[in-house]
């Protein structure tokens, strides 16, 4: 029952329980191949995402997942996607690249130059606001 599942995810974020992750990539992985926001009808890629940003730092093995989730056009889940990584922190850095080409779009962005680089800041420790090109020169000099 799909329904049963969304709170089952639902609840496994609010559980904590590190346990989860695995079979938690394993549903995102699933959304994300699915390409359609409301997987099975009720349970949204958005909510999973949520439940892996809940595992904090234990959740840095989705981390791929995650880079690809931030890049989907659908707003919820590419918002969500951030929130995720900002909880993760800085063990969350091989998403910088990501994030910089996502503000190097500018207008064409599906998400605001501000909203990426708040994230940006949380996992770097850097302030560069949206100036996407001193994130870029940033990066280069400390990959």
């Amino acid at each position: 029952d799909s329904e049963v599942r969304t709170e089952v995810i639902r609840a496994l974020g609010y559980i904590g329980d590190t346990q989860a992750v695995p079979v938690l990539m394993d549903v995102l992985k699933e959304q994300l191949e699915s390409g359609v926001d409301q997987y099975a009808g009720y349970s949204d890629t958005s909510t999973t995402i949520q439940a892996l940003g809940a595992m904090k730092e234990a959740a840095a093995s989705a981390l791929p997942l995650l880079i690809e989730a931030v890049k989907s056009e659908d707003y919820s889940t590419a918002s969500a996607a951030l929130d995720a990584l900002e909880v993760i922190g800085p063990t969350a850095r091989e998403a910088v690249p990501t994030l910089i080409e996502i503000m190097e779009l500018g207008d064409k962005a599906h998400l605001s130059g501000w909203i990426v680089a708040d994230t940006l800041e949380v996992i770097t420790g850097q302030e560069f606001g949206e100036d996407a090109a001193a994130w870029r020169e940033w990066w280069e000099a400390n990959k």
